[in-house]
């Protein structure tokens, strides 16, 4: 499935070959696939042998290849089968273990993409950019012959995207899905299992040209939200977490006098009374008649003399 338009993946880790900690994805100067596998599934082995024997082809193309496997994410499993399957094909490309987070993401990611999402089994390879932006998805085993057809329109226009991502040829009446409405369509899955995750994705919308009426209504859901897990983790006692998020509320929205008064309240635990001062008094100048504001710059001023 190609999407009729790019949209970045949720947070994504995964162990690379041969390093115990998790790493990320970076912006690279040429396409990625991802590609995730068993090593005891068969559709995958015949796979993973395409791909190294297909070596030249791909690279000469300008496309990265990261293989990702599985195993670890089922109970019981072959935890060694992946590292046979990568020495057998002898696999030239970058490997490694998707985490298991990164797997529930994509797991939403796709729910949110289907109208009815089958279930989340491998092969299954990601398409994407050069700004690590997600552009073409695959089920199943998948030819090198369409990988390379699809590489080459990863700097294609939104109408060209449009087309390709329909089984048929025809003429369109309508005009083509705007970024922040298709990453606001994604965003939906998210928001009760990883609020955060659909935030970015809202964060991403305001990115995109919107109408003033359009681009106030998605400040406020993305501001609210930030607000509401920076009091969820400041509840919890994780106050790193909370820091952040708040953080991203107000880099959003810097005229929340409440969440500047719920921040200062949170530095002024943590002994950052100057942090803590300048958030009070900012939120005075926004609302003067913030009386838990004023209360709590009156202690600070009283903790520092």
């Amino acid at each position: 499935m190609v999407l009729p338009g790019r949209i970045p993946l949720p947070e994504f880790r995964y162990i690379p070959a041969g390093k115990l900690e998790p790493a990320g994805l970076l912006r690279g100067e040429k396409p990625l696939l991802i590609t995730l596998f068993s090593g005891t599934c068969e559709s995958c082995t015949e796979e993973l042998h395409e791909f190294a024997q297909e070596e030249e082809r791909i690279k000469a193309a300008g496309l990265e290849v990261l293989a990702l496997s599985v195993d670890k994410l089922v109970v019981g499993s072959d935890h060694f089968a992946a590292d046979k399957l990568v020495t057998a094909s002898k696999f030239p490309f970058p490997t490694g273990t998707i985490t298991p987070l990164s797997a529930d993401h994509l797991r939403f990611l796709l729910k949110s993409l289907y109208d009815f999402p089958a279930s989340f089994s491998v092969p299954i390879s990601l398409l994407l950019d050069e700004e690590r932006r997600l552009f073409a998805i695959y089920r199943g085993r998948v030819s090198t012959d369409l990988i390379l057809h699809d590489v080459a329109f990863s700097k294609a226009s939104d109408n060209q995207l449009r087309d390709l991502s329909v089984p048929f040829p025809g003429s369109w009446f309508t005009t083509p899905i705007a970024s922040s409405e298709l990453a606001e369509l994604i965003a939906s899955p998210f928001h009760r299992t990883f609020p955060d995750q659909g935030l970015r994705y809202l964060e991403h919308a305001l990115t995109s040209p919107n109408s003033k009426t359009r681009n106030a209504r998605l400040k406020r859901r993305v501001s609210g939200g930030y607000y509401r897990l920076a009091w969820q983790e400041d509840s919890k006692g994780s106050k790193s977490k909370a820091v952040a998020y708040y953080k991203k509320t107000l880099a959003i929205n810097p005229s929340n006098s409440k969440a500047r008064t719920d921040f200062g309240a949170l530095l002024g635990k943590q002994g950052k009374l100057n942090e803590a001062e300048a958030q009070f008094r900012m939120a005075l100048e926004l609302d003067p008649d913030n009386q838990v504001a004023k209360k709590n710059l009156e202690l600070v001023i009283r903790k520092r003399r």
